[in-house]
Formats: structure tokens, sequence, C-alpha cells
């Protein structure tokens, strides 16, 4: 079991990677997040300069934070009594579309919507289910392949 003295080293330590990670400015006490990259969240971590838990990132991949401090987009995390689903602090829309990697195929296939007639048409219609990531495959020349969406954080 780690003594006083320990667990005040640790705490001082989990503070400062704290500050790195939210973009904590000394100067101005000002944070560029509330949410780390390292999909840590909630009361398992320091809380943010103003005193509030740390946030998921509410348009990104990984949106809610479940019981045990963790982002993620399943039903544990979205879903549970003590869960907190951050997406209602944003709306999201496509805005556009940008080809990555021609001739590329997803790591794991979340969901197939079937056939589409365009890109945006597919992403508008990936972009709300809990499945699907960021990216998605789109083919102009075999449109029966359908538009399918790769998992969520994989590519």
């Amino acid at each position: 079991e780690e003594t006083d003295e320990e667990r005040a080293q640790r705490e001082e330590k989990e503070e400062k990677e704290q500050r790195t990670l939210i973009g904590y400015d000394e100067a101005t006490k000002t944070f560029k997040q509330r949410w780390r990259p390292d999909f840590k969240c909630g009361d398992r971590v320091p809380s943010l300069p103003d005193s509030e838990v740390v946030e998921c990132e509410p348009g990104g991949e990984a949106p809610c934070c479940s019981s045990l401090g963790w982002c993620g987009k399943s039903k544990l995390h979205c879903s549970c009594d003590v869960c907190i689903d951050y997406r209602s602090k944003v709306e999201l829309k496509v805005t556009g579309i940008k080809k990555l990697h021609a001739g590329k195929e997803c790591e794991d296939i979340a969901y197939n919507f079937g056939e589409q007639d365009t890109p945006e048409a597919c992403a508008a219609l990936a972009l709300p289910q809990p499945e699907c990531g960021r990216t998605l495959m789109f083919s102009h020349t075999y449109k029966e392949w359908g538009c399918r969406c790769c998992a969520s954080m994989t590519g």
C-alpha cells in the first residue's frame, strides 16, 4: 500500500501530465480542450483546472465516458446509469469528403449501407451510427459493393 508521501508524488505527477495533455497555459490559466488524447475521463483522473471532470471529445470517435473512466462509443460507454454522453454538445454534419487512400479497405467493416449514389450520401448515413468511425469505403465504379463504414477507431 502506498504511503501518503508516495500518493502525493503520484498525484502531482498525474496533475502535471494532465496539464500537458489538455494544453494548459500556466501564464493565462487557460486550457485548449476539456478532454485527453489518451481517452481517460471522469473522476478517474485529476479534475480540470476549473474543477470540472475531464470530458470526452464530443465530436470525436469516443464521445462517451464510461463508469470505468474511459472514453468510447459502445453501449457500455454511452448508455450505463453513470455514463456521460458528450455528443449532445455538438451537432455533427458532413461538410466535406476527402479521399485518403485509393484501393485500401477497412481493417474492420462496421456496417454496409448498400448502394448509395455519392460518397456524401454514404457519409451522412455513417455519421450517426455508433459502430462507424470516421472512415468509409465507396466505389463509383462498383456501386454494388455498397457504402461501407470502417469500425470506430480502425482504418
